[in-house]
C-alpha cells in the first residue's frame, strides 16, 4: 500500500490534532516572536492549500502552500506523526507542495524554518531538494531563530539554485529593534559593514554595496537608529553614542558575524571610529569618509578656530526649532543642503523619503543634542590598530586639512589616506564612483 499525499480541509479532526502538535512544537523550541506556524483560521485562508499524507486511513504528515502572489508561493506547517518519521513522509509532502506550486505557475518557493538544533533535519531536508538560504521576505526578519530558503523553479519544472547573493532590503533584529538594512553579497563571505551620515540614509551606499557584493563579500547597510521606523525610541538620551556603538555589534550578533570590515562616513564614520577603538577584537579592517578620529577632530576644533566655524551646525541643532526649521516650506533648508554638496535631485529625494518625515528628522538631529550626555570623551578615544584606510576631499566645507592629516597620528596599524582634489563632503554622492574601487582595493588586501 502506498502513501497518498492529497488536498484535504485543515479542519479534519485528525488533522487538527496534528497540526496542534505542530504548533507545540515550534512553540517549545522558538521564543513566542519568532513562532510562524500557522494557526487553523490562517490554515483555511483561500490563498493556503493544505495536503495531507496518510497510508489507508492513517494520517502520517501534513503540509501547506501559501500563495503569496507575483508567482510565488511559501512551503508552511510541514510536520511529520512521531510514528511516521524516518519513512520519507517529509519529502514526499515538500516534492508533491513544490510540484503543486510548479503547476500553478508558481516560480519561486520560500520557507521559513528554525535555526536550532531541533530543525537541524528540515534544512537537511531542503538542502537536498535544492533550497538554498536566501533573504528574508515578508513579514520575517533576520534574527538568531530564522533561516529563510528558496527554491527557483525552471522552466521545465526542475529546480535551479536559488540567488543566495541577491540584495534586498530586510529588517535586522538588534538592541530590541528592527533595523531596515540593505542586505546581500556571498553568505560566506567576509562581512562588510556601512554605517551612513546625516542627512543621509543607507541609500548613501548604493554603488559601494553592489561593487563589495560583486567581489564576494557579504554587504549590510542599515539604516541607523532613529532612520529605520522599527528603530526609532524617543526622546535624545536613547541616542547617545554609546547605544549606536551597540547597535553596529548588535546587527552584526544578529548576522552571526563575530569579525566584520567596517565602513562609515560622517556621523556613520565617527561610530565606526569608536567601535575599531573601542572593540578591536571584532573590526577586520576599518575605512572612513570625511570624518576623522574622534581625538584628531577635538584637537582640531580646540587649536583651529576654522574648523570650529566649520562645525556650527552641531550647535545649531541644540536649538529645540531645528527641525521644524529644516522641514519648513517643503524641507528647503535640507534641500538646500543636498544642492550644495552636490547631491542629485533623484538621491536627495531618496534621502527625504525618510527624513521628510518629522519623526525620522526628530530622531536624527537628536544624534547631535545627546552628544553632550555621552561618557565617551572625543578627545580619549584610543587609537586605533586595524588597519585603516580614511578618505578626505579637500573641498569638504565641514572638516578642514588639519582634523583631516592629524588623523593618521591615532593610527598604530597599516594606514592609507587619500585626499580627494575638489571633492566635498558627501563623497558617494558628489563623485560616485570614486570610492568603490577605493574601498575594493582595501578589502581585498585584508580579506580573512
Amino acid at each position: 500500500m502506498d502513501i497518498v499525499i492529497a488536498q484535504e480541509a485543515p479542519d479534519t479532526a485528525d488533522v487538527v490534532e496534528l497540526l496542534e502538535a505542530h504548533l507545540e512544537f515550534t512553540s517549545a523550541t522558538s521564543p513566542a516572536e519568532h513562532v510562524h506556524a500557522l494557526d487553523l483560521e490562517s490554515l483555511l485562508d483561500p490563498a493556503v492549500t493544505v495536503c495531507t499524507a496518510r497510508l489507508g486511513g492513517e494520517l502520517l504528515g501534513v503540509g501547506a502552500l501559501r500563495d503569496l502572489g507575483d508567482a510565488r508561493a511559501e512551503l508552511k506547517s510541514m510536520h511529520t506523526s512521531l510514528g511516521a518519521r524516518g519513512r520519507g513522509v517529509g519529502r514526499l509532502m515538500a516534492d508533491h507542495l513544490v510540484e503543486l506550486a510548479r503547476t500553478r505557475g508558481i516560480d519561486w518557493v520560500g520557507l521559513e524554518t528554525g535555526s536550532m538544533v531541533e530543525f537541524e533535519p528540515a534544512r537537511h531536508l531542503y538542502e537536498s531538494m535544492g533550497f538554498v538560504r536566501c533573504l528574508p521576505f515578508g513579514s520575517y526578519s533576520v534574527n538568531p531563530y530564522s533561516v529563510c530558503m528558496s527554491l527557483q523553479l525552471g522552466q521545465d519544472g526542475d529546480a535551479v539554485v536559488g540567488d543566495a547573493k541577491s540584495m534586498g532590503a530586510v529588517d535586522v533584529e538588534a538592541s530590541g529593534f528592527r533595523f531596515t538594512c540593505d542586505l546581500g553579497g556571498d553568505p560566506d563571505g567576509d562581512l562588510v559593514l556601512f554605517l551612513h551620515g546625516f542627512p543621509q540614509t543607507r541609500h548613501a551606499w548604493r554603488a559601494e554595496l553592489g561593487a563589495a557584493a560583486s567581489d564576494g563579500f557579504r554587504v549590510c547597510a542599515p539604516d541607523q537608529r532613529g532612520y529605520s521606523a522599527g528603530a526609532r525610541p524617543i526622546g535624545a538620551d536613547a541616542y547617545r553614542v554609546e547605544l549606536l556603538v551597540a547597535d553596529v555589534l548588535a546587527i552584526a550578533d544578529a548576522l552571526d558575524e563575530p569579525r566584520f570590515h567596517l565602513v562609515g562616513h560622517d556621523w556613520g564614520g565617527h561610530i565606526a571610529w569608536l567601535v575599531a577603538a573601542l572593540h578591536p577584537e571584532r573590526v577586520v579592517s576599518l575605512a572612513v569618509l570625511s570624518r576623522p578620529h574622534p581625538a584628531a577632530f577635538a584637537r582640531a576644533m580646540a587649536a583651529d578656530a576654522a574648523q570650529s566655524g566649520r562645525s556650527g551646525h552641531h550647535r545649531s541643532f541644540q536649538r529645540p526649532e531645528a527641525t521644524d526649521e529644516l522641514l519648513a516650506d517643503d524641507a528647503a533648508s535640507l534641500r538646500s543642503i543636498y544642492t550644495r554638496s552636490g547631491v542629485s535631485p533623484g538621491d536627495a529625494d531618496a534621502y527625504l523619503a525618510t527624513l521628510a518625515q518629522r519623526p525620522a528628522l526628530d530622531a536624527a538631529v537628536n544624534w547631535y543634542r545627546s552628544a553632550g550626555a555621552s561618557s565617551l570623551v572625543a578627545a580619549d578615544v584610543p587609537a586605533v590598530v586595524m588597519p585603516t584606510m580614511y578618505v578626505w576631499g579637500t573641498a569638504d566645507s565641514t572638516v578642514g586639512r588639519a582634523a583631516a592629516e592629524a588623523t593618521a597620528d591615532e593610527v598604530t596599524g597599516p594606514y592609507r589616506f587619500v585626499a580627494l582634489a575638489d571633492v566635498g563632503h558627501f563623497i558617494t554622492d558628489e563623485s560616485p564612483g570614486t570610492f568603490p574601487p577605493l574601498l575594493l582595493e582595501h578589502l581585498r588586501d585584508f580579506r580573512l
